[in-house]
């Protein structure tokens, strides 16, 4: 059940659990675990919540939301926990950087209370450069600001 202070985390104007939740369901109800046929049950849940604008389509978050779906990381996804190092993530075809980005923000909000969204983003690319010698992106484009609403909800998994 989402409560009141839950329906204020949005992402492009939509209810962020509700639309992960959402997309979940439709994607059990197919029976596939590709990204391919996450990221169109994504959009169709996008659009079924009242998306109207091309936003359901940015990878971003929605490779973040696969991700943590993917990996067992959410509390009602049906999923085994699967636990990979941030770099084998991100070295993951199917998975990538931004499943990288969401695991290594949700393994935070575990362990370290942050002040804002910001203060988490700079940590997990901090994080992110550590693990896999890469440079991280320069922003964040909605990876960690859907994995906070998650965690807020109590609907990640816990390492």
């Amino acid at each position: 059940m989402i409560n009141d202070a839950q329906a204020q985390d949005v992402l492009y104007h939509i209810p962020t659990t509700r639309w992960v939740l959402g997309t979940v369901e439709r994607i059990l109800h197919k029976g596939y675990d590709d990204r391919e046929t996450w990221s169109r049950c994504w959009y169709d849940e996008y659009k079924a919540l009242g998306g109207t604008t091309s936003s359901g389509t940015k990878p971003c978050p929605c490779g973040a939301a696969y991700g943590l779906w993917f990996l067992g990381r959410l509390c009602s996804g049906q999923r085994p926990l699967i636990k990979l190092t941030a770099e084998k993530i991100y070295r993951n075809k199917a998975l990538g950087k931004n499943a990288a980005y969401a695991v290594i923000a949700a393994n935070l909000l575990d362990t370290i209370r942050f002040h804002s969204d910001a203060e988490l983003w700079s940590r997990v690319q901090s994080e992110f450069k550590r693990h896999t010698g890469d440079d991280p992106a320069l922003s964040d484009q909605g990876e960690v600001k859907l994995v906070v609403h998650l965690f807020r909800s109590q609907n990640l998994v816990t390492c």
